[in-house]
C-alpha cells in the first residue's frame, strides 16, 4: 500500500484503495506468488505499474487485467465485481 495516499491526504481516493484491495485479494486467490509475471504486484508502487493491470489515466481506476498465460490457479474471487470499469 502506498503510504503517500491515505484519508488525510487531499488527493485520497476511496475507490482507488478499494481497487487495490480487490487486486490483492485476486493476487492471493489465484496463486500470485507463483505467477510467471508479477512485476510490482503487492508493492507500494502505484497499481497502474503492476504487470497486466490497465488503469484509466485520469481516474487511476482499473479498466483491464491482462494476465493470460501467467499460470493463475484457484478461483476468481467475487470481490472482482467491485472493479468499476
Amino acid at each position: 500500500v502506498n503510504d503517500d495516499n491515505h484519508p488525510n491526504d487531499p488527493d485520497w481516493d476511496e475507490q482507488v484503495w478499494k481497487e487495490r484491495l480487490v487486486l490483492a485479494v485476486f493476487f492471493y486467490s489465484t496463486g500470485g506468488n507463483q505467477w510467471k509475471r508479477s512485476k510490482n504486484w503487492m508493492t507500494s508502487k502505484d497499481h497502474s505499474s503492476w504487470r497486466g493491470v490497465g488503469t484509466d489515466s485520469s481516474t487511476n481506476y482499473v479498466f483491464s487485467l491482462n494476465l493470460g498465460a501467467n499460470d493463475l490457479t484457484g478461483p476468481i474471487p467475487s470481490e472482482i465485481a467491485a472493479l468499476t470499469s
